[in-house]
């Protein structure tokens, strides 16, 4: 690795020079507490977090009989909810099945909040009553809080007549060959936004369109 004045120095790369060592090729890093892999598959991120979702899976389901729903929803928030929303918007686009692996242990935690009452709910009724997002909703609401007061990945199709149909603006969504561009920001945020309600498109305070956005989103999940 060269210093900055090495940068500027040196006419060749190949020339040798006293900067330090060589940069070193590994499969996997850990940067800021996210395992960032060779492939970017985000294999290693998904298995330490269903490690740590399963101990707090545990830690809840000791918890659930000795106290009150309120307290549950705290202690969930601050182990599961805080394991999950960190670095979310990258290793959140990995595929399906391994994000399938996170769902499925978040469930776990989440039926621990019904404590004594589990039989009397479904899974989606417990997340409709405390207000919870599944893992794949929670990608999509920090997308869409990140990117809606920018245009940044948003083109709108051009038409050259008006009707019924093309009122409500839609975005181009670029054309992949294969499943890795389907998860780059180019092809998910045009792709979300025209799957959004008007109302959330115009929406024009953040507070306004949280609180719409999450609503919209926990129907849309049950």
């Amino acid at each position: 690795m060269h210093e900055t004045k090495c940068l500027h120095k040196k006419k060749s790369f190949d020339s040798p020079c006293k900067c330090g060592d060589v940069l070193k090729q590994v499969a996997d890093f850990k940067y800021l507490g996210v395992i960032v892999d060779e492939n970017l598959n985000w294999n290693k991120q998904i298995d330490t977090l269903c490690k740590r979702l399963g101990y707090c899976a545990w830690s809840l389901w000791n918890l659930r009989l000795y106290v009150p729903e309120s307290v549950m929803l705290i202690v969930y928030r601050s182990l599961v909810e805080s394991v999950l929303d960190y670095g979310l918007t990258a290793w959140g686009l990995a595929s399906n099945y391994k994000i399938a692996k996170i769902q499925k242990l978040q469930d776990k935690c989440v039926k621990t909040l019904a404590g004594k009452n589990l039989e009397s709910f479904s899974l989606d009724q417990i997340y409709e009553k405390f207000g919870l997002l599944k893992v794949t909703s929670m990608v999509k609401f920090k997308l869409i809080k990140r990117y809606h007061f920018n245009t940044l990945y948003r083109e709108e199709k051009s038409h050259p007549h008006q009707t019924r149909l093309n009122r409500t603006p839609q975005y181009k969504i670029p054309v992949w060959c294969n499943k890795y561009g389907k998860r780059t920001l180019e092809y998910v945020i045009p792709s979300l936004y025209n799957s959004l309600p008007l109302n959330l498109r115009s929406a024009t305070g953040i507070q306004h369109l949280k609180t719409c956005l999450k609503k919209w989103l926990i129907e849309a999940q049950m």
